[in-house]
């Protein structure tokens, strides 16, 4: 059993100098352009039977309060009729990773796996601007991986 994660306990950013302090703990913070995670970190058991390893891993990220983002208001028929600013929470987000690793002798490894086993989404945020922030796509690509479930194989060959 393994068990790594992160607690961070105080973080401050000061914009110009002689400014005020700004923290992004848990908060996305609209003067910091970034989120940073209360707690984030994984958690892995192994069970090794003769010649096979299978490892159930946890990936986990605490949610946070997105930045404020105006959006624009509509009536019945789709014509806006104003705007309101919108400040949403993200969710904790975990996902569950699976590899089975096979030793067939002291040479040869194979190894298959699955990342994100139960196909999660990244959590909805609406924010749209940040440092460093790429295209939105109603999460934040910066915090998140996109792809869902991942497969892959991996053969190994030791001389």
């Amino acid at each position: 059993m393994k068990f790594n994660a992160t607690y961070m306990l105080r973080e401050v950013a000061q914009q110009v100098i002689n400014g005020p302090y700004y923290s992004a703990i848990g908060d996305y913070g609209d003067n910091v352009g970034g989120v940073t995670f209360r707690v984030q970190g994984r958690a892995s058991a192994s069970l090794k039977t003769g010649a096979f390893t299978n490892t159930l891993g946890m990936n986990f990220k605490s949610g946070y309060k997105d930045a404020t983002t105006t959006v624009e208001v509509l009536d019945a028929a789709g014509n806006v009729t104003g705007t309101e600013d919108l400040r949403i929470d993200v969710p904790w987000y975990y996902t569950f990773d699976w590899q089975t690793q096979w030793e067939l002798n002291k040479t040869f490894t194979l190894t298959v796996g699955a990342l994100n086993v139960f196909n999660r989404k990244p959590p909805f945020a609406i924010s749209t601007g940040g440092v460093n922030r790429g295209q939105q796509f109603g999460y934040d690509d910066r915090y998140y991986d996109p792809r869902g479930r991942t497969w892959y194989v991996n053969a190994t060959a030791r001389f």
